[in-house]
């Protein structure tokens, strides 16, 4: 619905935190399931607003989505060199690491020393928002360096949870996992 000029979420329980604006659905009510690929569907999209776009994952198309600020910035720091060799896109709080992976299930990370979410591990029945959709902070989302589209996902022969906890340690982040735990998809 629109209110003062901007869209606000329309849904029956704006302030449940699984539905939270621009990170739901505008059309259907079956998540990545309404997902399409197909030409005709997205032509008929409206496109009298902006919309955010999603990509619906897979079990071996992965984003590993860390949303605490310290940890973000510590894996791109420049010294770690990791824009150079992940495909990277930025988010209103953090950033997604874009993995194609052996199978991996979905779950949350908790920082083992904090017990705090650090993000979550995202696969199969879930979609991911991407550039240059915005993110219900204001903040638009970025690519940082190469796309998807123009580098792919990075290329790993490990599953995704293996990749982060490797990953994670050489910033001095240990993680507790929860996989497999139910969220908003």
């Amino acid at each position: 619905e629109e209110d003062t000029g901007e869209w606000v979420c329309s849904c029956p329980s704006p302030n449940d935190m699984r539905y939270r604006h621009g990170k739901h659905p505008l059309f259907g009510s079956h998540g990545v399931n309404d997902a399409s690929t197909e030409p005709d569907a997205i032509d008929a999209w409206p496109d009298t607003f902006p919309l955010n776009v999603a990509i619906a994952l897979t079990d071996t198309l992965v984003v590993i989505d860390i949303d605490d600020p310290q940890v973000a910035a510590a894996l791109l720091d420049p010294a770690l060199g990791l824009r150079d060799v992940v495909t990277i896109s930025t988010t209103g709080r953090g950033l997604h690491l874009w993995l194609a992976c052996a199978p991996t299930a979905s779950g949350i990370l908790k920082h083992k020393a904090t017990t705090e979410r650090i993000g979550e591990i995202r696969a199969s029945g879930w979609y991911v928002v991407i550039p240059p959709s915005r993110h219900s902070t204001g903040r638009q989302y970025a690519w940082l360096g190469p796309t998807l589209l123009e580098h792919g996902p990075t290329r790993t022969t490990q599953d995704a949870w293996s990749y982060a906890r490797e990953l994670l340690a050489s910033v001095g982040v240990e993680f507790i996992d929860r996989r497999d735990v139910a969220g908003h998809q």
